[in-house]
């Protein structure tokens, strides 16, 4: 999972845990001679694009800390806090599409600890047939993809896993349109090259509201919702074809 899920689980978290408002963690941030409003602090708990990013990260802590401090609580959000693994998370994403590198959860802490960095990576996304079984205990099955010429989605089998963990809103979406979160993963990948919160945010922009996002998402589940009716209908109609050629 990308680190900006992370980010945005432990500060939805530790904000409703002291009653916080998005204008108070604004408010705190602009000492620091950064812009933000209350909803660029909305937009990173919702997962934004470069909440992940170092000064993003030293900004939202010391801001988080400054709060404790002003109510007499003593400072104690650290960087690994915000990065905080989710449950059964083996790998953080370091990258934005699909096959980029991952780092495993304990060198990313271990490096944060203040230990030379040594990144153990692997490559994430998609199974290739002669990778399937080291990859199986990490990941979970999901359908393959692969995008034609004309730049539409054809899936090809069940016989695949995939180690791209569905992000928040993936999850959101997979409940909405019936599918396997990592299959919905799985297709984003492979439909629009990144998780389905960065394209969201590539169609709306980076400085959008929270509602055009939205618009944006709702959009991108209902053209999902189509892809997915005309897979299923070429699945029937490749079994129709299957069953009438065997009656021959």
């Amino acid at each position: 999972m990308a680190l900006n899920s992370n980010i945005s689980a432990y500060l939805e978290g530790f904000r409703k845990q002291h009653h916080w408002t998005y204008d108070q963690i604004a408010d705190a941030a602009r000492q620091y001679g950064v812009q933000w409003s209350s909803a660029t602090v909305q937009s990173m708990e919702h997962g934004a694009r470069l909440s992940d990013s170092l000064s993003n990260m030293l900004i939202l802590a010391s801001s988080l800390n400054d709060l404790l401090e002003k109510g007499g609580q003593p400072r104690s959000v650290t960087l690994s806090d915000l990065i905080h693994p989710l449950p059964d998370e083996v790998f953080y994403n370091l990258g934005r599409a699909q096959d980029t590198a991952a780092a495993s959860v304990e060198s990313v802490q271990d490096a944060m600890a203040g230990n030379p960095v040594t990144i153990t990576t692997k490559v994430f996304g998609l199974a290739s047939p002669d990778t399937r079984g080291p990859q199986r205990a990490l990941g979970q099955p999901c359908f393959k993809y692969r995008r034609g010429s004309d730049g539409d989605v054809y899936r090809l089998d069940f016989d695949v896993v995939s180690d791209h963990a569905p992000t928040i809103a993936e999850k959101r979406a997979a409940e909405k349109l019936n599918m396997h979160p990592y299959d919905l993963a799985a297709f984003c990948a492979v439909r629009f090259g990144h998780t389905l919160e960065e394209e969201s945010y590539a169609r709306a922009g980076d400085d959008s509201t929270p509602q055009k996002r939205g618009r944006a998402t709702r959009l991108i589940i209902d053209e999902i919702r189509d892809t997915l009716k005309r897979l299923e209908r070429q699945a029937l109609e490749r079994g129709e074809a299957e069953l009438e050629a065997q009656a021959r």
